[in-house]
């Protein structure tokens, strides 16, 4: 294993460590989000700075607000990485009062994608790329209204962000829809999610890439949650799936010996996802490839499933 993926597991889990014990209300799954977005960074988790972020946060916004709840805990995390965070703040809140004023509903996903806008696109050039957003959100609905929601405020961004053309959009989630379809092995939503953050991947062999390596999870029984599947998109096509899910054992392996936590207590599909997260973040890549806000949406999403799960045996 290359030193910098052990470095990186080790900065994990003591970052896990300390959030678990300073950020105990988060709850696992975010813990586990914030101690590997520090551990890419080389940095000790700054709890007491995101608590100060959400502090900030909850002062200029309503209990009702969609910036509370888990979004608030996760979006704060990615927040603190910035050096004025005030400004950030205000620039979210701004941006986010701009994509409801052009149509969009008042969710958490768009809470994501209001950082998400902050964070790569420059002031004067934000209100052309709200709008551009709402025009692939509006092809992309118009096209494949029974899978296209709220959920993919984030990858629209992206796309906007990359003035990723929208009739590829089309064209691309045309093709990949039939060439998956075929494949039966991913559910319509994830080949949409998968779809779109392909057409931000610079490498020009992902998307073959991407359906080896999916393929050989599915003979090896690897389980990765679908909500972690667009994750792929952004991510293949620098190993080949052997060597690739052999990295994955050894990532948790390593991790499994050096705490028990990610052995006896954790779902073994996640312990795979954690693994995935700091091989990505190994990689010396030039290009952008957004890991933090994916991981951070799919993140969102898992626990929005596991509550409406929780809310389903309580009414039964």
């Amino acid at each position: 294993m290359k030193m910098k993926i052990e470095d990186i597991c080790d900065s994990t889990i003591r970052n896990y460590r300390k959030a678990k014990e300073e950020l105990r209300f988060d709850g696992d799954y975010i813990n586990h989000l914030s101690s590997l977005i520090y551990a890419q960074e080389g940095k000790e988790i700054p709890t007491k700075k995101i608590k100060e972020v959400r502090s900030l946060i909850k002062r200029e916004t309503s209990r009702m607000s969609a910036f509370r709840g888990d979004i608030l805990y996760i979006v704060s995390l990615l927040i603190s990485l910035e050096e004025d965070v005030n400004n950030f703040i205000s620039n979210m809140f701004s941006v986010y009062d701009k994509l409801m004023e052009v149509g969009f509903k008042d969710s958490q996903h768009l809470v994501l994608a209001s950082y998400t806008l902050v964070k790569y696109v420059e002031d004067e050039e934000r209100f052309s790329r709200i709008l551009y957003m709402r025009e692939i959100y509006e092809v992309i609905r118009g096209k494949y209204n029974n899978v296209t929601n709220h959920e993919d405020y984030l990858e629209c961004a992206l796309l906007a962000i990359n003035d990723v053309r929208k009739e590829l959009i089309i064209e691309y989630m045309d093709k990949l829809f039939e060439r998956y379809t075929k494949l039966d092995i991913l559910s319509n939503n994830s080949i949409q999610g998968l779809a779109m953050t392909l057409l931000l991947n610079k490498n020009k062999k992902a998307t073959d890439k991407v359906e080896e390596l999916l393929l050989e999870f599915e003979k090896e029984d690897i389980k990765v949650s679908h909500q972690l599947i667009p994750l792929f998109g952004a991510i293949s096509g620098y190993d080949e799936p052997k060597k690739y899910i052999n990295k994955i054992n050894e990532v948790i392996q390593y991790l499994c010996d050096e705490d028990g936590q990610y052995e006896f207590y954790m779902d073994k599909g996640f312990r795979k996802f954690i693994s995935i997260a700091i091989i990505e973040y190994s990689r010396n890549i030039k290009e952008e490839r957004y890991i933090n806000e994916l991981l951070s949406v799919g993140i969102y999403l898992i626990l929005v499933s596991k509550n409406q799960g929780i809310f389903a045996e309580v009414l039964a």
